[in-house]
């Protein structure tokens, strides 16, 4: 009995000093600078394009490690009539110079997750949704607005 109650509170120790994650949840709005794509038409009549854009990103807690990241976003569609297969990846760096890495997939909307990254990225994780809230205007400008959630190890 005594060796149980020894080993319960050893792992609730390591369990207390190991680097806890930080869940949170967060929103923002990126801007968006569109890059020209390329279409191939492929054999089958579908059309393969690759894509990609420059964006800044604002969250709406302006204390968030996110906030004023910038970096690219890349990625490929196969599109078949109306419908498209969209996903990619984003680098984005932060005001302290390390970087969060992201997946994403969809067209006009979809969803995107958090896959680690540098420095205070290390370790994170997170998952969440996307929408284009404008169409492309002159300047091939756009915003898309996201939400999720968030966990980074603390350090």
């Amino acid at each position: 009995m005594r060796k149980s109650a020894v080993l319960s509170i050893l792992l609730v120790a390591v369990l207390l000093v190991a680097s806890p994650a930080f869940a949170q949840s967060v929103k923002g709005e990126n801007v968006v600078v569109v890059k020209d794509s390329t279409t191939t038409k492929l054999a089958s009549g579908k059309s393969y394009v690759t894509t990609g854009n420059h964006q800044v990103f604002l969250t709406s807690d302006p204390k968030h490690p996110l906030n004023g990241a910038s970096g690219d976003c890349d990625g490929a569609c196969v599109i078949d009539g109306s419908n498209a297969m969209c996903m990619g990846s984003c680098t984005a760096v932060d005001v302290d110079g390390d970087i969060a890495f992201f997946t994403w997939d969809g067209q006009n909307d979809g969803s995107w997750k958090l896959a680690g990254g540098s420095g205070k990225w290390k370790g994170s994780s997170g998952q969440g949704t996307w929408k284009n809230t404008s169409a492309s205007a002159p300047g091939n400008f756009a915003r898309n607005a996201w939400e999720g959630s968030m966990s980074m190890v603390k350090k």
